[in-house]
């Protein structure tokens, strides 16, 4: 519920958005599909697991300095 009120609040309708008089909301997706059923880009590009894989590890390494501060939060 505080995800749609934060993107109510975020996405207010306008002009033909509008559908009632004293209702200020339109409907804003808050979920999304899974990486892994969307992301179709990586079966068909090498270059693309390629970069992910090294993102992925360049990620990790820079932020194995912030695990004690993750933990916490």
């Amino acid at each position: 519920m505080s995800a749609a009120c934060l993107l109510a609040g975020l996405f207010p309708p306008s002009g033909y958005q509008l559908w009632h008089p004293k209702i200020y909301w339109q409907p804003v997706p808050i979920w999304e599909d899974p990486f892994d059923v969307t992301d179709l880009s990586s079966s068909s590009c090498p270059r693309y697991g390629f970069e992910r894989e090294n993102a992925l590890a360049e990620f990790d390494s820079e932020s194995s300095q912030y695990q004690k501060l993750l933990q916490y939060v």
